[in-house]
């Protein structure tokens, strides 16, 4: 009788395992189709662009920004706080690396050092913040 027991135990226990592991790849599955389209959409999104329009984030240096369907700037990697509205511009993006040039033009005249940039959250989303330490710049972009 134990034995039985013991068999109806164990088949079940394998049952439930065999079902845990069908469950686990499916969800596996599902994450790994969406990677692919994630890692597509990117690619395309990159091709898209011309070398000139590409803007590399000031914040993570890694990955390039890109308009999001609400206007904001924002950055490609989802990890990073990059995220910017200019209002009242038809090609904001443009307008950023426009105003992006500019600021590192000015600053690469009378200082050799790197800009450091970095985002601080408040009501209205993100600040963006520059900073050098060689010529004590410090200025809201």
């Amino acid at each position: 009788f134990f034995v039985a027991q013991a068999y109806i135990f164990i088949s079940d226990m394998a049952y439930c395992i065999w079902a845990d592991e069908m469950l686990l790849e499916e969800v596996l599955e599902e994450e790994r189709t969406s990677l692919e389209y994630q890692v597509n959409e990117y690619e395309d999104w990159e091709c898209s662009m011309d070398e000139e329009e590409r803007v590399i984030c000031p914040l993570c240096t890694a990955s390039y920004l890109r308009l999001s369907p609400t206007y904001d700037i924002c950055c490609s990697d989802k990890y990073c706080p990059m995220r910017v509205r200019l209002n009242g511009h038809s090609n904001p993006l443009l307008a950023f690396k426009n105003d992006l040039g500019r600021l590192f033009e000015g600053h690469s005249r009378s200082c050799s050092d790197q800009l450091v940039f970095r985002a601080c959250t408040n009501e209205n989303g993100v600040t963006l913040f520059t900073s050098c330490n060689s010529c004590d710049l410090h200025r809201q972009f």
